[in-house]
């Protein structure tokens, strides 16, 4: 980010839990890379929607946008009954940054979202949650 010199800079972090974003905001300053921070809690934004029941497919959102197909598939092919991975590509065939993932039963998604919890590729934690598209959706 660019900052012009005398002006306050913002970032936003993204807590995985309400106690730990209470407890950096109960701090009121944090040194992160020696630098000291004034942490505040914000407003919620855009609260989402309650996350839909289990499904066969998981979506891998929040992903570096340098990964490759190559990569998704062998993190996947770990888990049992995976059937196969589809990037998310914008119209200019950059990558968007999530996947979806499907697997052969519910039990197999649910088996392989719950061991991907706590994810983290490259510096980025990633979201995994039940996918609302099916397959066919995004061919």
């Amino acid at each position: 980010a660019v900052v012009k010199a005398g002006t306050p800079s913002f970032g936003y972090v993204n807590f995985t839990a309400p106690e730990s974003a209470q407890a950096a905001a109960a701090a009121e300053q944090i040194e992160l890379k020696g630098q000291w921070c004034t942490v505040t809690l914000g407003k919620a934004r855009n609260v989402p929607a309650a996350e839909p029941g289990p499904t066969n497919g998981i979506g891998l959102f929040n992903l570096p946008f340098d990964i490759t197909e190559e990569v998704l598939q062998e993190l996947l092919a770990q888990h049992e009954g995976f059937q196969v991975v589809k990037m998310v590509h914008r119209k200019g065939g950059d990558f968007s940054g999530y996947a979806f993932a499907y697997f052969d039963t519910v039990e197999n998604a649910e088996n392989a979202r719950a061991l991907l919890y706590g994810l983290v590729m490259g510096e980025q934690q990633v979201d995994v949650k039940f996918s609302t598209k099916s397959l066919e959706e995004l061919q």
